[in-house]
């Protein structure tokens, strides 16, 4: 009987370490996905953010080539006694710029 009450003592245990096995595996791989979601936000968020840093620095690119363009045209145009035409140049450059 005492051989008994060791082999069932000795199964049991068995049988612990194998749900706590299982267990660990199950909780190592939750932690796995959970970090892969992780990685796959933060290079998603890391690619929206280049992404609008991208836009914003072709935006002031834009910006100064239309500053400059206009700085070369009143150059250009200081002499242009028309205020009509000289409106209508800018207005047509302010355009092309803009593109």
């Amino acid at each position: 009987q005492a051989e008994e009450e060791v082999k069932a003592a000795r199964q049991r245990g068995e049988q612990v370490i194998a749900a706590a096995e299982r267990e660990a595996e199950k909780i190592i791989e939750d932690a796995k996905q959970r970090a892969q979601k992780e990685a796959e936000k933060i290079i998603i968020n890391a690619q929206s953010e280049i992404e609008r840093q991208r836009q914003e620095a072709i935006s002031q690119v834009q910006s100064i080539a239309t500053e400059i363009a206009i700085s070369l045209a009143m150059k250009v145009l200081k002499d242009v006694v028309d205020e009509k035409a000289k409106r209508e140049y800018l207005m047509k450059i302010i355009r092309e710029y803009e593109k």
